[in-house]
């Protein structure tokens, strides 16, 4: 048996956990990997933490031990979720693609966050079915007579014993490596004949927790305990309370113990200006420090684009954590604060023939979001009526569908964007027919015209769709693709951005963002033989409505003496430096946005656009270190001085 190290907590304010080794390999080395459960089970969630839920997996907090039972990092751990059909456009959905999905996730994962992430057996081949005996702290497996139940992935013995095979089914069995009964392992396969299920192997009146009971895969990784928004709000004067994902917080032990208490958080060593009396220099510090963060989300998303060679399409807050690492007395702790992509992209490659342009879309559906255009949250598809009016043979090869698509939805298309129909074929399936909508033609409202890009199609499908012309199809399911790449990944930090940079403030991120849209445009009407910074200067100087709106009493949670120590401390060029970085990032907003439009980066190099997003919040940090490191209003004067020394 796998017995549990404990770590014990201060019983006013924290909570007992036990560890304990997720297997007998790991219970018999120096370092294991543990899952962490609460001594006492929480009403809501039980005694295990659990971090998020996806379909294809799901993730509880684990730690690395000693033999001591010393907690020296915390990880999360990705059990695969045996229970949901595998996610993806598969036909006969099974065992197999569900294990595809997850080698998809993992390697996700560890791309997202190489240096974070674990190698093991675990991720590669099903362990032991697990739950763990609570009375005991004790990993237990569940059995029959012959022996210890193993997932089963011998096809042969599963059709032998007439059970759905594990390649062409999502049931999952288990039996024991010397043969015995099957045991099903999920819901899927309850109730096949000949086998028993799983619950009738607990021991009565044991009290188990049920860590693995399927036999998922397992994958490990650290982890990083604070939300990119949690962190930001910390920075901006707000406490943090722990884990939420039960009634009660799981408070962590460490560094992470001293963010609690705001005063401790002043006082305690986690800014170099940290009483009351230093409100003006922790106004500059917290302002470096958020700017800090939104560069770190910017190299993560840039790094990760540019390994794949794709663009994300799905950045929110969640994307990222913050882990804080434990320093001396020389450093304050959230200065040593880094910043990890947890989650991958959604982004994949059309493999579209005879197209010169690369297309990409999301794997999933495109829901609408704060942190994404609001192009991408319409609905771009529906059932239309397709008529074939021609087949044609072009110069470059294959064959060309030329027809008309008629609909109740909306078919606003641009000369770029795509439309991709799946056509049924008699005794072949559906074919995908992808092409352009021809926006000169005149046609009845409703109804487009479209010609595909050329297909290469086997001589039987050919003959098929040849048979088609002139023939209507009702019912034809219609997708209109944009041209989407990057650009989508620059809005969304242009979105983020803005919602680290007033954490902890009292304004809502809808009021943020549309303020900053405006005050965007009111600059785009300035005289544009000045620089943006230039404008937007003269905006918050001129327009007391701007500067309560979006301006630097905003940074940190309000206080009675908060615009005079502002308006002490912060100098409006520096600021309008900051927001004249911070507004180009949304696309086709202004002459100086670093995209024009959402496809507005090489397809080859999508990493591109971040070049200048990066340059543009050094150029910003830079004004603010100067702040922070010096004194900005003497040499103001000083420069005021010689300036007038020095004219003749």
């Amino acid at each position: 048996m796998t017995t549990a190290t404990t770590q014990k907590t201060n019983p006013a304010r924290e909570t007992a956990i036990r560890c304990v080794p997720i297997s007998e390999s790991e219970a018999a080395a120096s370092l294991r990997f543990c899952a962490v459960l609460r001594e006492q089970p929480d009403p809501a969630s039980g005694h295990l933490i659990f971090l998020r839920q996806i379909p294809e997996a799901r993730a509880i907090l684990g730690a690395v031990c000693d033999m001591s039972g010393h907690v020296h990092d915390w990880i999360e751990l990705w059990i695969q979720d045996i229970e949901l059909p595998p996610v993806g456009e598969t036909l006969i959905p099974s065992n197999l693609t569900r294990d595809a999905a997850w080698r998809q996730l993992v390697a996700g994962l560890r791309g997202a966050g190489t240096e974070g992430s674990f190698s093991t057996e675990y991720e590669k081949a099903p362990p032991k079915p697990a739950f763990i005996d609570v009375a005991k702290w004790q990993l237990w497996h569940p059995g029959t007579d012959a022996g210890e139940i193993l997932v089963c992935r011998d096809d042969n013995a599963l059709a032998s014993a007439s059970l759905p095979t594990y390649s062409e089914s999502i049931a999952r069995f288990g039996r024991a490596a010397a043969g015995g009964p099957f045991v099903s392992l999920n819901r899927a396969a309850d109730g096949a004949q000949g086998t028993i299920e799983l619950k009738t192997r607990l021991p009565a009146g044991s009290n188990l927790v049920p860590l693995n009971p399927g036999g998922g895969m397992i994958f490990a990784r650290r982890f990083s305990p604070l939300g990119i928004e949690e962190f930001a709000e910390l920075l901006g004067g707000q406490p943090w309370s722990g884990l939420v994902n039960a009634k009660r917080p799981f408070r962590l032990n460490g560094v992470y113990r001293q963010l609690e208490d705001e005063t401790e958080m002043r006082t305690a060593g986690h800014h170099y200006y940290g009483t009351r009396r230093n409100q003006a220099g922790r106004l500059v510090e917290v302002l470096c420090l958020k700017l800090l963060l939104i560069k770190q989300c910017i190299h993560a998303v840039a790094s990760e684009v540019r390994r794949t060679g794709l663009p994300l399409l799905n950045i929110t807050p969640d994307s990222f954590r913050v882990s804080i690492g434990t320093t001396s007395s020389n450093l304050p702790f959230c200065w040593a604060s880094q910043v990890s992509l947890v989650f991958p992209g959604n982004a994949v490659a059309l493999d579209i023939p005879s197209s010169n342009t690369r297309y990409f879309a999301s794997r999933v559906p495109v829901t609408a979001s704060i942190y994404r255009p609001e192009e991408l949250g319409i609905p771009r598809q529906g059932l239309g009526n397709v008529r074939i009016r021609k087949v044609l043979s072009p110069a470059d090869g294959g064959i060309a569908v030329e027809g008309t698509l008629s609909s109740h939805e909306r078919l606003s298309v641009q000369p770029n964007e795509l439309l991709r129909l799946r056509l049924p074929l008699k005794d072949a399936g559906s074919l995908e027919l992808i092409g352009y909508i021809d926006t000169k033609a005149a046609l009845a409202p409703g109804e487009a015209a479209f010609r595909t890009i050329p297909l290469h199609l086997s001589d039987t499908h050919a003959a098929t769709l040849r048979s088609y012309e002139g023939i209507p199809f009702s019912q034809v399911p219609f997708e209109v693709l944009q041209p989407l790449n990057s650009p989508c990944d620059i809005y969304s930090l242009g979105v983020l951005a803005l919602r680290l940079l007033y954490a902890g403030s009292d304004l809502a991120l809808p009021v943020i963002l549309d303020t900053a849209l405006s005050l965007l445009r009111a600059a785009s009407s300035e005289p544009s033989d000045k620089s943006l910074e230039s404008r937007l200067l003269h905006l918050l100087q001129t327009d007391d409505r701007w500067r309560v709106a979006l301006g630097p009493r905003n940074l940190i949670r309000p206080s009675k003496e908060g615009d005079a120590v502002v308006a002490g401390i912060m100098p409006l060029e520096v600021w309008s430096r900051v927001l004249a970085a911070i507004l180009p990032f949304f696309p086709g907003r202004a002459p100086e946005s670093l995209c024009r439009d959402l496809a507005d980066a090489p397809t080859l190099a999508p990493q591109t656009p971040f070049d200048s997003a990066l340059r543009s919040m050094e150029r910003a940090l830079t004004s603010v270190r100067s702040l922070f490191l010096s004194d900005w209003h003497q040499n103001a004067e000083m420069l005021d001085i010689l300036s007038e020394y020095l004219t003749p």
